[in-house]
């Protein structure tokens, strides 16, 4: 009897978890859920990026706790965009984005080689497409300006994981692309991107603050890949790791401030 009882009260568990969390999804704003699926983008990178600091002899227990954390948020980001109303009519769009994790999944469990570590990014590459065009498709359905600025800042996170992949790759010497020459590449865009942000009307006096700690961040790193601060090789990948931390953690707020002005806008509609 006690035994039937608590599985009774297991199911009854798991049962009020789900429900919780399916009504969650259906509470996010369109805004919030472009941010979980930009936040996709950036965990595409950020798995990788892992993946290989776990090969990085100082930073191996780093890299597997950064693995773990990054696998379970895309798993659950996942969850919520799947139960979000919005998914109604991106069933192929989302179909592709599993279709590339499951895959990028199988490749993440593999033991490390140099060989595999290259077809690794190429695959985490394949998913990153994958849901940038579903983040693309969502910003179409709401069409606001808000929503095109929280994928664009949204954007930004995915960069700064993309450029330690991208370093890491060029230290451990891996095949197959001009890896340095992307980490330039993507610290243009990001750049470029904080430029651009500094101009939208809607900013807030905190938005405009937290993007100039932002650009303070990205100047620290360029001077780091310039030479401007003699680093080692060793020390460089330490400061590439940490202060691309940093860009994470700045746009994140950025990004969720924008998500979060569309819900201010929409309760003052329904106000007046």
């Amino acid at each position: 009897m006690d035994s039937w009882l608590f599985s009774l009260n297991s199911i009854f568990v798991i049962f009020s978890a789900f429900i919780s969390s399916t009504l969650y999804s259906e509470t996010l704003t369109l805004s919030e859920v472009i941010d979980k699926a930009g936040q996709q983008r950036m965990l595409s990178q950020r798995m990788a990026k892992a993946y290989l600091l776990q090969n990085v002899s100082e930073s191996r227990e780093k890299g597997q706790i950064k693995l773990a954390d990054a696998i379970r948020q895309f798993k659950d980001n996942f969850t919520h965009i799947e139960r979000h109303h919005s998914a109604r009519n991106l069933r192929d769009e989302l179909g592709l984005v599993q279709k590339h994790w499951l895959l990028f999944e199988e490749f993440l469990k593999k033991p490390y080689t140099p060989e595999h570590g290259a077809a690794l990014l190429k695959q985490s590459d394949q998913l990153l497409s994958a849901a940038h065009h579903y983040v693309i498709k969502l910003q179409f359905i709401t069409g606001e300006a808000i929503s095109e600025v929280v994928g664009t800042s949204g954007r930004q996170r995915m960069l700064s994981q993309r450029i330690a992949r991208n370093y890491l790759a060029y230290h451990l010497k891996l095949s197959g692309n001009e890896w340095l020459d992307r980490v330039y590449d993507d610290l243009a865009e990001y750049e470029n991107t904080l430029l651009y942000l500094k101009t939208f009307k809607q900013n807030t006096h905190r938005i405009n603050t937290m993007l100039r700690k932002a650009h303070s961040n990205f100047r620290f790193i360029n001077q780091g890949f310039d030479g401007i601060l003699s680093l080692s090789p060793e020390r460089l990948v330490h400061v590439a790791v940490s202060s691309t931390e940093m860009m994470l953690y700045r746009m994140d707020g950025i990004t969720k401030r924008y998500a979060a002005l569309e819900t201010h806008q929409n309760t003052s509609l329904a106000s007046r």
